[in-house]
């Protein structure tokens, strides 16, 4: 997914930082719900994900690298969002399957975009979503956290 011209001009990285800090979402969504994301980004309208989704491609192209983790309900809807936030961000597909994984518990992956590692385990934790931490070896690049995000975020707007 490209990032549309417009915004690739106007926005900086500050301003990037802000719009994440305001539609990220660290309190409100709980594995034992019936709702797969919390209040804050459950409420978002079509623009407000798109421009979520341009801030989050914006600081992918200020950074080095990016470490993605994936708290889900089980391994199948893990696999899935993971495979599209990497989709989101051009990186080769991963060959993993929920069926590798087979686990109907709660679950974290961890995937490395640097080394293409990937690590699993049971998740105890009470959020779900995607963590995303930026890196960079060089000052001038960007470098920070940011999440809880909508498993379905690269999804949600294609239905």
């Amino acid at each position: 997914m490209n990032l549309s011209n417009n915004l690739a001009e106007d926005l900086t990285i500050l301003e990037a930082e802000k719009i994440l800090r305001q539609m990220s979402d660290l309190g409100d969504s709980s594995i034992s719900s019936d709702i797969e994301i919390g209040s804050v980004v459950n409420s978002l309208v079509n623009d407000q994900w798109t421009t979520l989704q341009n801030a989050l491609l914006f600081l992918q192209q200020h950074s080095e690298f990016q470490i993605f983790g994936v708290c889900a309900r089980n391994s199948a809807i893990a696999c899935r969002s993971l495979k599209a936030y990497l989709n989101a961000f051009e990186y080769d597909d991963l060959s993993i399957s929920s069926q590798h994984l087979q686990s109907d518990q709660p679950i974290y992956l961890k995937y490395n975009s640097r080394n293409q590692t990937l690590y699993h385990d049971i998740y105890q934790g009470k959020y779900e979503g995607v963590l995303i931490s930026y890196h960079s070896n060089f000052s001038e690049d960007y470098s920070g956290t940011h999440g809880y995000f909508p498993l379905d975020l690269w999804s949600r707007l294609e239905n």
